[in-house]
């Protein structure tokens, strides 16, 4: 059995761009692997908890 992942937000840190890739790869597999789940769910899963707040220019 692998060890679990390390929690994407320490990987990436505040790259939060990298981070969105990064899940919406994991939403794209998951989206194969479980088809029977709505694609709604797994979007909310996956990317719904993403920071939406302005960027600092």
């Amino acid at each position: 059995m692998r060890a679990p992942p390390r929690p994407p937000d320490r990987r990436y840190g505040p790259d939060r761009s990298g981070l969105s890739v990064y899940l919406g790869a994991c939403l794209a597999a998951a989206s194969e692997d479980l088809p029977d789940v709505p694609g709604t769910v797994l979007r909310d899963r996956f990317v719904g908890w993403l920071p939406r707040g302005r960027r600092a220019h």
